[in-house]
């Protein structure tokens, strides 16, 4: 009998040891790829973190702070794997340490252990995109600058800012009407519509939202208040292009330089484009300027004569050849948080976002 429940024991632990699971070390190949989420923030809504690992080595992040701005912080270095399970990364000499588990990174804390708390669960990037992007060409050819949805009740937005608005719901409802001339409240365009005794408030905000369904980031919180209904919140962004132009941009590069300040007496150059007027307005380096533009989902882009304030400057200042690079450029590209402005294919000047 003792030979037998021995037998049984050792059948056990063999059997106990054979069903263990076998965690095999994190490849490069299978760390790669993109992983995003919403971590918390001490004074924000949230920050919508995206990191894609491009390489064996490096990585790009992006940090956007919900309820503040759609500008992107990019922090762009070196990242590797330790102890077969942690993705470390470093960037302008700060690391970070991320768990590899369940296909998800789990950051962890400068001690490089996971982080406790009610918030625990929210330090979690979860492997792809939270939605594929969608394919916007047809409602780009049909003339549509901007989109937007809502969840919880439903509701559907099409901007056409040269021609008209088309606000739709689940119920049927609907307002087709011209486009009315924007105002500003702060950072937010409202759009107001009046259409045969139903109104249509539309608020704008660049601020970043979050589909409460999907997952998906936007760059605009966007809030309709439809027949004196009460505000809903929904999530939208610009499908042209021509309009990803919004803000001000900081010259860091004029024909292969780096934009140096000692180069320019009242700051390195800077041009704010005002999306919905066409307008643009900036500083050359010396003198401010004004004037307009004109742009497109091609990545065509023309300035028209530019009007500058007379100031003097100290000769030795770059405020002519930059001015000259306006005048001669005839397309962009847009990369994240950077505008180049091209002649043809050739790379001019690039900026970054403010």
């Amino acid at each position: 009998m003792k030979k037998y429940i021995y037998l049984l024991a050792v059948l056990a632990a063999c059997s106990t040891q054979s069903e263990k699971k076998v965690i095999e070390p994190l490849s490069t190949q299978k760390a790669m790829g993109v992983y995003t989420g919403v971590t918390p923030c001490a004074d924000c809504e949230g920050i919508y973190t995206r990191i894609e690992f491009i390489d064996s080595a490096t990585f790009i992040k992006s940090s956007k702070y919900l309820g503040k701005s759609s500008r992107a912080f990019l922090d762009m270095g070196q990242w590797s794997i330790k102890n077969d399970s942690v993705l470390t990364t470093v960037a302008h000499g700060n690391m970070q340490q991320y768990l590899f588990e369940d296909n998800s990174l789990i950051m962890l804390n400068q001690d490089g252990k996971r982080i406790k708390g009610a918030l625990a669960n929210y330090y979690r990037l979860n492997k792809g995109e939270p939605e594929a992007k969608k394919n916007w060409s047809n409602q780009i050819a049909e003339g549509l600058d901007f989109v937007a949805r809502g969840n919880e009740p439903y509701w559907n937005l099409d901007i056409d800012f040269d021609k008209k608005v088309r606000f739709t719901t689940l119920e049927s409802d609907s307002i087709v009407s011209a486009t009315p001339t924007s105002t500003q409240e702060g950072n937010t365009t409202v759009l107001s519509i009046n259409d045969n005794e139903r109104g249509l408030v539309i608020k704008l905000s660049p601020v970043g939202c979050i589909n409460n369904m999907s997952g998906t980031y936007s760059d605009y919180a966007v809030e309709i208040n439809y027949n004196n209904g009460g505000a809903q919140q929904g999530c939208g962004s610009f499908i042209n292009p021509a309009y990803h132009l919004a803000g001000t941009w900081q010259l860091k590069n004029l024909y292969g330089e780096v934009a140096l300040a000692k180069d320019y007496p009242n700051g390195i150059p800077g041009i704010t484009f005002e999306v919905f007027t066409n307008a643009v307005s900036g500083n050359g380096g010396c003198n401010r300027l004004s004037g307009s533009y004109k742009a497109d989902e091609s990545g065509s882009l023309v300035f028209a004569p530019l009007a500058l304030t007379r100031m003097l400057c100290q000769d030795k200042n770059k405020e002519a050849s930059f001015m000259t690079m306006l005048k001669n450029i005839n397309r962009y590209t847009l990369e994240a948080d950077r505008l180049m402005l091209l002649r043809e294919n050739e790379v001019l000047a690039e900026f970054s976002s403010q």
